[in-house]
């Protein structure tokens, strides 16, 4: 996958050398190339907004100690809207993560996300996620329905 930058990126490389997260696991195996969008958002951005939600992530795989699937990452507006997402989803915009833990611990999982620096908090356990966002300004905590 090309970056806006020109950088070419593989689907098995990590996004943050040491945090256990890859382009592919972010970008649904390097087919959600980050494009510039009608929020006003550049290619850049989102890609520099990605890196920022891996590190955010780097924090709370390292708190949980055991490993995570990410069940969603970035996503452009079309697929946003195919899932059924918000309009202004910080999915859109790179900033978030639907995590699912291996162990299957999800309460145990949202409590770490719940103690990390993330800003937007999502339950969503029974849907089998729970959702992490760093969206700027203070603390946000939803349900899905």
């Amino acid at each position: 996958m090309k970056l806006p930058n020109g950088t070419i990126v593989y689907e098995n490389e990590l996004i943050v050398i040491g945090i256990p997260l890859t382009w592919g696991e972010f970008t649904k195996g390097c087919t959600r190339v980050p494009e510039s969008n009608a929020l006003g958002l550049s290619a850049a951005s989102i890609a520099n907004n990605i890196i920022k939600a891996t590190k955010g992530f780097g924090k709370i795989r390292d708190q949980y100690g055991s490993a995570i699937q990410i069940t969603s990452g970035y996503r452009p507006p079309h697929i946003n809207r195919q899932q059924g997402g918000v309009r202004d989803s910080q999915h859109i915009q790179g900033l978030a993560i639907d995590l699912a833990p291996l162990d299957g611990n999800l309460q145990r999982l949202f409590q770490v996300c719940r103690a990390s620096d993330c800003t937007g908090l999502g339950r969503g356990m029974h849907r089998g996620f729970v959702h992490c966002d760093w969206r700027p300004g203070d603390r946000v905590v939803f349900d899905y329905s």
